[in-house]
C-alpha cells in the first residue's frame, strides 16, 4: 500500500467527509445567509465556495490536531487505528496539517485582508486548544470548563462565515444572538454524542443520566426559543415554527425515553436524535434566510 492509499484511509478511519460535509455546510450556510439576510445583500454561491472549504477544512485540521495531541493515549487505548500501528505517522500527520493551513490562508485571501484576520483568529484558538490552553491537568479535571473552551471554536467559524456575506460590524449584536442558537445547537450534539454507559468518559457517567439529560433539554430549549424569535423577527412562513419545534419535540422525546431507561442501545438513539436535530435546524435556518 502507498503513502497516498494510506492517507486515503486514515482519513476514511477518522474524519468521515460526508459528515463533516453536512455539518460544516449547515453551519457555514446557516451563518452565511443569515448574515445576507441582515445585511440584504446577496453576493451568491459560487462566491461563497472557498469560504466553505476553510470551514470544512478546518474540521479537518481540528481532527489532525487532536490526534497528533493524544497519540500516546490513543496508542494504548486504540491500538488498531493507523497511526498506532505506525502505518501513519506524527511526522505524516504534522505534513498534513501544514498543507490543509496553506489551503485555508490562500482560500481565506480570496476575500482579501479582514478575512485573513478571521481565519487568524480560528487558526490561533486550534493551536491552544491543541495545548489544551496550557492547562491540560486543570482543565481535564474540569469537564465543563473544558466543554465550553472547545466550543468557543464554534462562533469563531461562524463569524469566519458571516463576514464572506458581509462586514459583522454590521449587526454585531444580532449576530452574537443568532451565536447562542448556534451554540445551542452544537452543544447539544456534543452532549448527546457521548451517552454510552459503558462509557466510563461518557457525560452520564460523569455526571449522572438525570443532569446530563436535563442540561442537554435545557441548552436545546434555550437555543430553540431564540430561533422561534429570530424568525418571528424575520416574519419566516410559519411552516418553519412548527417545523424547528417538531424536531425539538423529537429530540426531548429522545432525551426523556434514555431518562427513563438509560442504556447503550437508548445512549445511539439520542446520539442520531441529536445529529438530526442539529442538522434539520441548520437546514431550516437556511430556509428561512434565503
Amino acid at each position: 500500500m502507498d503513502k497516498l492509499q494510506h492517507y486515503s484511509q486514515y482519513i476514511r478511519e477518522r474524519f468521515p467527509v460526508a459528515g463533516a460535509l453536512s455539518y460544516s455546510g449547515g453551519l457555514f450556510y446557516a451563518y452565511y445567509f443569515y448574515q445576507s439576510f441582515v445585511n440584504r445583500y446577496d453576493s451568491g454561491i459560487l462566491y461563497s465556495l472557498p469560504g466553505f472549504f476553510v470551514v470544512f477544512l478546518s474540521l479537518f485540521h481540528l481532527r489532525l490536531l487532536d490526534d497528533i495531541k493524544d497519540y500516546k493515549k490513543d496508542k494504548e487505548l486504540h491500538p488498531q487505528r493507523m497511526l498506532s500501528q505506525g502505518l501513519i505517522t506524527k511526522n505524516n500527520l504534522r505534513k498534513l496539517l501544514l498543507l490543509v493551513f496553506v489551503m485555508e490562508f490562500i482560500f481565506s485571501a480570496f476575500y482579501g485582508l479582514k478575512q485573513i484576520y478571521f481565519w487568524l483568529a480560528l487558526f490561533l484558538w486550534s493551536m491552544l486548544m491543541s495545548k489544551e490552553f496550557f492547562v491540560a491537568g486543570w482543565l481535564n479535571s474540569r469537564k465543563r470548563i473544558y466543554l465550553a473552551s472547545h466550543q468557543i471554536i464554534i462562533p469563531l467559524l461562524g463569524f469566519y462565515a458571516a463576514n464572506i456575506a458581509g462586514p459583522t460590524s454590521y449587526g454585531s449584536f444580532s449576530i452574537l444572538i443568532f451565536s447562542i442558537a448556534v451554540l445551542s445547537l452544537t452543544l447539544t450534539y456534543e452532549l448527546s454524542r457521548k451517552m454510552k454507559m459503558s462509557d466510563e468518559e461518557s457525560y452520564p457517567v460523569l455526571w449522572g443520566v438525570q443532569t446530563t439529560v436535563f442540561s442537554a433539554i435545557a441548552v436545546a430549549g434555550i437555543g430553540n426559543m431564540i430561533l422561534l424569535f429570530l424568525f418571528f423577527l424575520a416574519g419566516v412562513n410559519g411552516f418553519l415554527y412548527l417545523a424547528a419545534t417538531g424536531v425539538f419535540s423529537l429530540f426531548c422525546f429522545a432525551e426523556l425515553s434514555f431518562f427513563i431507561h438509560a442504556n447503550d442501545r437508548r445512549a445511539k438513539i439520542v446520539k442520531i436524535s441529536g445529529a438530526l436535530y442539529m442538522l434539520a435546524t441548520f437546514l431550516l435556518i437556511i430556509i428561512a434566510y434565503q
